[in-house]
């Protein structure tokens, strides 16, 4: 029998994702590059973030518990990918389209298991 929490929690990533939408989606002029502190991540490196988790954190921490609950979770890095994955290098828009698309990609994979 499912879990009657699923479709809750399907809804809840379909809510996000517009709240994505409507906090990353900004006026072309806008500093991305602009950190509060040098310490601190810039708004380019926390959709690269976003990005990255939605992809190698959440999608694939799922599949595996799905798939293989008995192993062990295979370990992340995500302060690392900041200068690893290039970050800064990264066009904005992009990332934050790419995003998107990824959430777009984990909902409909939600659905069909």
């Amino acid at each position: 029998m499912a879990d009657p929490n699923i479709p809750f929690i399907i809804r809840q990533l379909e809510i996000h994702q517009n709240v994505f939408t409507q906090i990353l989606t900004i006026d072309p002029s806008f500093d991305v590059y602009w950190k509060p502190e040098t310490s601190k991540w810039c708004l380019l490196e926390i959709a690269c973030h976003l990005l990255d988790e939605e992809i190698f954190d959440f999608r694939s921490r799922v599949q595996h518990t799905l798939e293989n609950p008995q192993l062990k979770m295979p370990p992340i890095d995500p302060v690392g990918w900041v200068n690893s994955k290039k970050y800064m290098e990264q066009n904005y828009s992009t990332v934050v389209q790419k995003l998107l698309e990824e959430r777009n990609h984990s909902i409909q994979w939600l659905y069909n298991l």
